[in-house]
């Protein structure tokens, strides 16, 4: 196979308006890791969708095409940590990938190639240049959503899924109305390992084993504002919607409609051998907040982080006037009120319609599939 280091790009030479193709063959690659932030509400996911422009990774796929940094994906030997949904967002994603580079020997180099090398050297290349600021080419060209947060360079074999130790999440919601005791009593049941198949949402087609092992479950309650808190939840990895699940059945046991003991009877796959329907927790208020990786330690340059932090400090000012806003219309509704609101009727776990085991779904996939091949 032709090295990817010889693979060109003919979108617009080197230098504008200087009509010479971009030749990545011209430089030296390293194996890097991205740190990326981002605010997921109204965005499409993270992961790239055809057809559908507004994803994470369609922007920093985009970015790093246009900053020359990679020459493809397929080429670059790409890995993410985290694939969340629609709506989520993320304060330390990780990818990991071969960009171009400034530099020929050191972490994230593979073995020298001459060809890129003489290049390198020939265009003022060597150990004594600076590596390329890769946040700051990136955010110059990615959406305000998305932000690159730190880089660190790593070995050729780092892999940001498989590499990654650890994975938190955090889901904020609004404590008024519930029982924080409840959900503290509630949350301890979920840790340790289990069988999460009625805490997600089945992926027949890719997942084998429902086993996952959540390290801690807590409840946490922010400086600001008051009435909010926060779940805290660290694993090794997590099922599809397995966090937005707990939440749900949590929210019903600190809202008394549920016992703290039924988290432990959803577990049981003997007492529960098929998942009770129920709707999930909204997506907007989950975050991934932190993945924990083994010797990596990210960088980011004096002026990348005052602007990271000048930019930040904007959004939370906008989202903190919005809160404000929203508080004042809350109370100017104070005393309006006549009459006494009905509570919808809610329908006991134990007792709601279940759904298909995997089992079952596996067998109906593979009699879809069989059907599509006979004909």
């Amino acid at each position: 196979m032709e090295s990817s280091k010889r693979r060109r790009t003919g979108n617009g030479g080197g230098r504008k308006g200087s009509g010479r193709e971009f030749d990545m063959a011209r430089y030296s690659q390293r194996h890097v890791a991205l740190r990326v932030v981002y605010f997921g509400q109204g965005m499409h996911g993270f992961a790239a969708q055809e057809g559908i422009e507004h994803t994470v990774e369609g922007h920093l796929f985009r970015a790093l095409l246009k900053t020359r940094l990679i020459v493809d994906r397929d080429s670059s030997e790409y890995a993410r940590c985290g694939r969340t949904d629609k709506d989520v967002s993320a304060l330390g994603n990780v990818i990991s990938l071969r960009l171009r580079s400034h530099l020929r020997e050191g972490v994230g180099f593979a073995e020298p190639d001459e060809g890129s090398a003489a290049a390198s050297a020939e265009a003022g290349g060597g150990a004594a240049r600076e590596e390329l600021d890769y946040p700051r080419m990136l955010n110059a060209v990615l959406p305000p959503e998305v932000r690159v947060s730190g880089w660190c360079a790593v070995p050729v074999d780092f892999s940001a899924r498989f590499s990654c130790r650890e994975r938190q999440y955090r889901y904020f919601f609004d404590s008024s109305g519930l029982d924080v005791g409840r959900l503290r009593e509630a949350c301890r049941h979920l840790e340790g390992e289990h069988d999460f198949r009625n805490f997600c949402k089945m992926d027949v087609e890719n997942v084998k084993s429902f086993t996952r092992t959540v390290l801690s479950f807590v409840v946490c309650e922010p400086p600001i504002p008051d009435g909010l808190h926060y779940f805290q939840i660290r694993g090794t990895a997590f099922l599809w919607h397995q966090v937005r699940c707990m939440v749900a059945i949590l929210f019903m046991v600190g809202a008394g409609q549920e016992e703290p003991s039924l988290l432990p009877i959803l577990l049981d796959l003997k007492a529960t051998p098929k998942k009770p329907q129920y709707n999930m927790a909204p997506a907007a208020p989950l975050v991934l907040a932190a993945t924990v990786f083994d010797g990596v330690s990210f960088a980011l340059s004096a002026a990348q982080c005052t602007q990271l932090q000048t930019h930040l400090r904007e959004r939370w000012a906008a989202e903190m006037t919005a809160a404000a806003m929203s508080q004042h219309a809350i109370d100017s509704l104070s005393g309006l009120a006549s009459g006494a609101a009905k509570k919808p009727k809610h329908v006991p776990i134990q007792r709601r319609a279940i759904e298909p085991t995997f089992e079952e779904r596996l067998a109906k996939t593979r009699a879809k599939a069989k059907e599509k091949e006979t004909r």
